[in-house]
């Protein structure tokens, strides 16, 4: 069978062949049982042959081994040891005389579809690895000698969006310019079960494969620590929990299976409600792995006066951090066109199963798009917060203007006693400019045409255009720090007493140099500009990136591609889409 594979592969293929014979006999081989291939068993012959099982070697500190990464996966590491393809049952041999007694490894596998023996993203090939049966959501090192564990794990693949139209009452599900469009309308409890209904699956396996895999540790952490925080730390409000009751409703009467093989229970309200504050219970506890690294700028007025926009409000973000192997968060965007009744309309760029907001925009114009913010460390937790993504959807599905969104933001301040946003967040708030260019000091009567509100779970405050470097009056930007609230000219690289973390002051500094160029050389900021800012604070974890236009109601949107570990949406094409054309 050889003879159909690519001739480079071949020889390579036959000496691990030979190898394998050799290393059975010296007993130096891991062993070990693909279970399914999406939760489907047995596996059939033709998935059998495509299997490809990768061991690779984790380096050692400190006598500990370390954990691998992605990119380890995809082009850091050479596998130690193969197995292509695995027996009727999902056995699998894997030998080479590179293995040593007392080593440590992990175990990769992936269905290699397009037969290249690499795991390609862009095919959407299912893979898995061995994590000592759920005890850790990543690869679980293995220590090679006489007492190793049974090594099995399951595979699983992103499912792409379905090409045709799917359609119920209050929701369809559509492709606009490429991009997966999820139209929802009527009441909270109306647009979750269309939600539940349309997309059901993806909600699913959005929540088993990001949720779940990368925003906690294991699935023991997060069933006896997130879950238990989650409930006690939040009080969601009754309009959201209607919204997620009758999602569940909507994904059981679309046929969705609700089992999440991983915690042994069927999909809850809670675990919907922790997807839409994802990473909340790390960022609480100080976890920097969970840090995501978001970055927006806006301008107007002189910056945007001869451009098509005209003196118009320009707004660009970065999403950065959602970043997993299979790229779900890639394969699985989607652009949410709410109609709420009684409400303003309003979309947002997210995934399946998130119904509060964190990048929107609504029909007059109001953008409210959220970056990671710092957070005071000390003291106690309360309770009874309201998580702040709601907040956002809150403003976009009730203010006309800035004035009005700083109310709803007071009102959640004023009705828990608490701050704003519980974890700590950099709200970038924008709308149309309405009229020539203004210094800061004018006290615009509906607000000015961007600000940032930087708060955490004690307090917060809204920082103004020219309150900050860079000091011009027609712009502000933000990363994931503050610049007035927790903030200390004295120790400019510190947030309420404690360092900053690095990315959020490189980006902030690298963008700051970009804007005092363009604004020095009487740069205009269109939208080729506003890209190259985007790219220029790229961290290399930018899953998608959205500018809005206020004054003219559009928006564009780019996604990464689905080729491995490539995260660069800055680089990529933006599609442009009229506000109207969404609904």
């Amino acid at each position: 069978e050889t003879t159909e594979m690519n001739p480079v592969v071949v020889q390579p293929l036959r000496l691990l062949l030979l190898l394998s014979l050799i290393n059975n006999a010296l007993g130096l081989l891991i062993e070990g049982t693909i279970t399914s291939i999406n939760d489907r068993t047995p596996l059939s012959s033709e998935q059998a042959k495509q299997v490809v099982v990768m061991v690779l070697e984790n380096k050692i500190v400190g006598g500990q081994p370390q954990q691998l990464t992605f990119d380890d996966v995809f082009y850091k590491k050479q596998p130690v040891a193969w197995a292509i393809g695995v027996n009727a049952t999902g056995g699998f041999s894997a030998s080479s005389p590179n293995l040593g007694a007392g080593k440590w490894y992990s175990v990769f596998g992936f269905q290699d579809t397009s037969g290249n023996q690499q795991y390609d993203t862009a095919e959407f090939e299912a893979c898995g690895w061995y994590n000592g049966d759920y005890e850790i959501n990543w690869m679980k090192p293995l220590k090679l000698d006489g007492d190793m564990p049974p090594i099995k794990f399951g595979l699983h693949s992103v499912k792409p969006f379905p090409q045709d139209e799917r359609n119920v009452t209050h929701g369809r599900l559509t492709r606009v310019k490429n991009y997966h469009v999820l139209q929802l309308s009527g009441t909270p409890s109306e647009r979750g079960y269309a939600h539940g209904y349309l997309v059901g699956e993806y909600i699913m396996s959005f929540f088993r494969f990001f949720i779940l895999q990368q925003t906690t540790p294991s699935p023991r952490v997060y069933k006896t620590e997130v879950v238990p925080f989650v409930k006690s730390m939040y009080k969601f409000p009754q309009n959201m929990t209607d919204i997620v009751t009758a999602m569940l409703k909507g994904m059981t009467d679309s046929g969705t299976s609700l089992h999440i093989p991983e915690l042994g229970r069927s999909l809850e309200a809670i675990d919907i409600l922790y997807t839409n504050l994802y990473g909340g219970y790390h960022l609480a506890n100080g976890d920097m792995y969970f840090r995501r690294a978001c970055s927006q700028f806006a301008f107007w007025g002189a910056s945007t006066q001869y451009t098509s926009e005209r003196g118009g409000t320009i707004v660009g973000r970065n999403m950065d951090g959602e970043n997993d192997i299979r790229k779900i968060t890639v394969a699985n965007l989607l652009i949410f066109a709410i109609s709420g009744k009684g409400e303003a309309r309003y979309v947002h760029v997210f995934w399946p199963g998130m119904v509060s907001s964190a990048s929107g925009f609504n029909e007059h114009g109001v953008h409210v798009m959220l970056n990671d913010g710092s957070s005071e460390a000390k003291g106690t937790w309360e309770g009874g917060y309201t998580p702040d993504q709601w907040m956002q959807r809150e403003i976009l599905a009730t203010a006309t203007n800035l004035r009005e969104a700083q109310r709803v933001v007071k009102k959640f301040y004023d009705k828990t006693k608490k701050g704003a946003c519980a974890v700590g967040c950099a709200l970038m708030l924008a709308q149309p400019s309405h009229s020539s260019p203004q210094p800061a000091s004018v006290p615009w009567a509906r607000g000015p045409p961007a600000m940032v509100y930087e708060g955490d779970r004690k307090g917060g405050v809204f920082r103004l255009p020219g309150q900050a470097e860079p000091t011009w009056d027609d712009m502000i930007m933000v990363t994931n720090h503050f610049l007035i609230y927790g903030y200390n000219d004295a120790k400019p690289l510190e947030n309420f007493g404690e360092q900053v973390y690095f990315s959020s002051l490189w980006r902030y500094a690298s963008g700051k140099y970009h804007v005092d160029a363009d604004e020095n050389n009487a740069k205009q900021i269109d939208v080729d500009e506003m890209v190259k800012l985007l790219q220029t604070v790229n961290h290399g974890t930018t899953e998608h990136s959205v500018i809005t236009f206020p004054n003219t109601m559009r928006l564009a949107v780019s996604n990464s591609d689905l080729r491995a570990n490539n995260w660069y949406s800055p680089y990529n094409k933006y599609t442009q889409f009229d506000f109207e054309e969404l609904f």
